[in-house]
């Protein structure tokens, strides 16, 4: 009897202690994301929400990504436990259950989904004429000078957005319109729910944006403000007119909770 209660003990305490380690691990992965993006696209504009930073040493434009950062974890954190602790009826124990395999394509999409935001903060508002800090011809200033060559066009990072949009409305509707078999499918599961911290992440993205467009916006010509105007009205409308469709196609599917027909019970 104590043997099996101190093995059953044990599990659990394997179990907890892997938990651990996985955010841990995440978090380290995000920080030194945000290390090397800081080291390549180096100053950004002193300026957030239309408030000078220029020779602040508390509240500077790394230090406010470095907030970006912790929250995105947050939001990936938070997400996935969201996922983790749904009842599912119908579903087995091992459907039931997730684990670090069907965790690790979760992680992938969503840390992806915070690197290529924050490297589209960084572009966009890098200052014109840096370039990162040399500190002779070590291996990691090296491998700096080459990320910092590759040619990120505002263009490109845009249409990136576009096709992040589309894919994620695309899984989301494949998701509902089957989600009663779906979300017994912990790796369907999991890839959904990566999808809606990715929508998070991007809301998040777009205060960040304004943040530190805010200063430019004021300054910019006409013409510019106007082009700028056009590309995130077309974002915004590309992601309403989506929840649209899906809403729709998949007949008010609830996007968090169980399915239609549960809550119809529930009532």
């Amino acid at each position: 009897m104590s043997s099996n209660t101190e093995e059953t003990d044990t599990i659990t305490q394997i179990k907890e202690s892997s938990f651990f380690i996985q955010w841990i691990t995440v978090i380290i992965i995000m920080i030194g994301i945000n290390i090397i993006l800081s080291l390549t696209f180096k100053n950004i504009s002193p300026s957030f929400f239309c408030s000078n930073l220029q020779g602040n040493k508390y509240i500077t434009p790394n230090n406010i990504l470095g907030i970006f950062t912790i929250i995105c974890f947050i939001i990936i954190f938070t997400v996935r436990e969201l996922s983790r602790n749904q009842d599912i009826p119908g579903a087995t124990s091992e459907e039931q259950t997730e684990t670090i395999k069907d965790a690790i394509p979760y992680i992938i999409l969503t840390v992806a989904a915070y690197t290529y935001a924050s490297s589209f903060i960084r572009r966009k508002f890098q200052v014109a004429g840096t370039s990162p800090l040399v500190g002779g011809a070590s291996f990691a200033s090296a491998t700096v000078q080459k990320i910092e060559k590759i040619n990120y066009g505002t263009l490109t990072l845009f249409i990136g957005i576009l096709v992040f949009i589309v894919n994620i409305m695309s899984y989301i509707f494949l998701y509902l319109r089957n989600k009663g078999e779906n979300r017994k499918n912990k790796y369907a599961r999991s890839i959904y729910f990566a999808q809606i911290a990715t929508l998070i992440i991007g809301i998040l993205t777009s205060f960040f944006v304004a943040g530190f467009g805010c200063q430019t916006f004021k300054t910019n010509s006409s013409l510019n403000i106007i082009k700028a105007a056009i590309k995130w009205i077309l974002v915004i409308s590309l992601s309403i007119f989506g929840i649209n469709i899906i809403n729709k196609a998949t007949d008010g599917e609830d996007w968090f909770g169980g399915t239609k027909e549960e809550n119809e019970n529930d009532e």
